[in-house]
C-alpha cells in the first residue's frame, strides 16, 4: 500500500494539485479504526511499523516530517540554515489542506519525534481529529528534541525509550523492538562480532581499540560504520589527511534485510550509543531477538530483565578492556516470553491499545 510520504514530500509542489488529490483518495483505506503515522526518515524501520499496524488490523495512513533533499537543497541549506524547516512546513499546510478538503478523519494521531512539526500544523490536526488519539513516541534524548516542550501539551500520551527522560519529564517508559527479520531461527552463526552504524562521537575510536583484541583471538569480525561522503570529507579536509580510510568505513547504508541477515549470521554483536543516550539502541533489542551476544558501552542494561552476564559484556570507554573468556563462552538463553516483550508487535500494541506498561510489565 502507498502513503502520504509518497507524494507529500519537498516535490509535491511541482506535480499536479488534481493529480495528487486523486492518489491521496484511491490509497486510502476504509476499516473501523484508522490511524496516521507521523515518521521521521530512519532506514526501512518506518515502513514495518507501517506494515504492522495493518496487519494489526488497522487502517494507515502516513506521513513523513522531513522532506527529501536534493545536493541542491543540501547546498542552499550550509547558506540558509532554515530552509529544510520552511521546506518541512510547506508540506504540513498541504497534507493539512488534503484532509480539511476530503474530509479525512484518524482514530488515533501517532508520531513518532516529531522533531519538525509545528505547533500550528498539530493544532490543525487536533482541530479536524477532536477525537482522535494523539501519542508521541520520543525515539531520541528529549534534550536533543528543540520542539519538545512547545509541543508537549498537545498529546494525550508521550512514550520514551528513555528511563531516565520517562522519570523526569513525567513520561511512560516504553524500550523499542526488533522487526520480524531479526528473530532467530536457529541460524547459523559463521560470523564472531559484527557492528553497522553511523560514524558518530567515538564509535570509530573504540572500534579501532576492539579489532587488535578481536585478531589477537583469532575471532573473525565485520564491522560497517557508515560515513556519509561529504561529511567524510569535510572531516578529511578539517584534518588535512587524506589518507585511505580503513575497510570497514562505508559510504552506503545498509539495507534493512541484509542488516538482519548478517546480525543473524553474528555470535557478538558491538553497540556504541551516543554519549548522552540512556536508552537502549535498535542494536541492543536486536541482538536479544537474533540470539546474539552483546559488546556495549550502554551501562543502563543491566537494569532490563534480559540481561545476563554471560551474554554482555558492558566496556568502559575510557578503559576499554574486553575479557578474551566472553568471546568464547556460549549464549546463555533467555526465555522466549522475555524475548516476545521486545517485539513490535507487542511495542505497537502497548502504544495503540492502551496496554499497562512500565517497570512491572518489562522488567523483571
Amino acid at each position: 500500500m502507498f502513503s502520504f510520504s509518497c507524494f507529500c514530500r519537498v516535490y509535491i509542489y511541482i506535480l499536479n494539485e488534481h493529480k495528487l488529490r486523486s492518489q491521496v483518495l484511491s490509497y486510502m483505506k476504509k476499516n473501523d479504526k484508522r490511524v496516521l503515522f507521523i515518521h521521521i526518515q530512519f532506514y526501512e524501520y518506518n515502513k514495518r511499523i507501517q506494515d504492522k499496524i495493518s496487519e494489526l488490523g488497522y487502517s494507515v495512513d502516513c506521513f513523513c516530517e522531513d522532506p527529501e533533499l536534493g545536493i541542491l537543497d543540501k547546498i542552499i541549506q550550509k547558506l540558509k540554515p532554515n530552509h529544510i524547516s520552511i521546506k518541512s512546513e510547506k508540506m504540513q499546510k498541504c497534507f493539512i489542506d488534503i484532509l480539511e478538503k476530503k474530509k479525512i478523519g484518524y482514530d488515533y494521531i501517532f508520531v513518532i519525534k516529531g522533531e519538525k512539526l509545528t505547533k500550528q500544523f498539530l493544532l490543525e490536526l487536533k482541530e479536524l481529529n477532536p477525537k482522535a488519539k494523539f501519542i508521541e513516541y520520543v525515539w531520541d534524548d528529549v534534550a536533543r528534541i528543540a520542539n519538545f516542550f512547545v509541543n508537549q501539551d498537545i498529546y494525550d500520551e508521550i512514550y520514551s525509550f528513555d528511563k531516565k527522560d520517562a522519570e523526569q519529564y513525567g513520561l511512560k517508559f516504553l524500550p523499542l523492538f526488533f522487526c520480524d527479520e531479526f528473530r532467530n531461527h536457529d541460524d547459523e552463526k559463521d560470523i564472531g562480532v559484527y557492528f553497522s552504524g553511523w560514524d558518530h562521537s567515538d564509535r570509530r575510536q573504540l572500534l579501532e581499540k576492539i579489532i587488535p583484541v578481536l585478531k589477537k583471538n583469532k575471532i573473525s569480525f565485520y564491522f560497517h560504520l557508515y560515513a556519509g561522503k561529504w561529511q567524510a570529507l569535510k572531516e578529511k579536509i578539517k584534518k588535512g589527511d587524506f589518507s585511505k580510510e580503513p575497510d570497514y568505513i562505508k559510504y552506503n547504508k545498509l539495507p534493512l534485510k541484509e542488516n538482519a541477515k548478517l546480525t543473524l549470521r553474528s555470535r557478538i554483536l558491538i553497540d556504541i550509543q551516543h554519549p548522552t543516550q540512556h536508552g537502549l539502541t535498535m542494536r541492543t533489542i536486536e541482538a536479544l531477538s537474533g540470539r546474539s551476544k552483546l559488546i556495549t558501552t550502554n551501562r543502563d542494561i543491566v537494569e532490563y530483565d534480559f540481561y545476563r552476564s554471560d551474554n554482555i559484556l558492558i566496556i568502559d570507554r575510557e578503559n576499554l578492556v574486553i575479557d578474551p573468556e566472553f568471546l568464547k563462552k556460549p549464549y546463555a538463553n533467555i526465555s522466549a516470553e522475555t524475548v516476545e516483550r521486545y517485539s513490535l508487535s507487542n511495542w505497537l500494541k502497548t502504544i495503540l491499545d492502551g496496554k499497562e506498561c512500565g517497570n512491572d510489565k518489562i522488567y523483571d
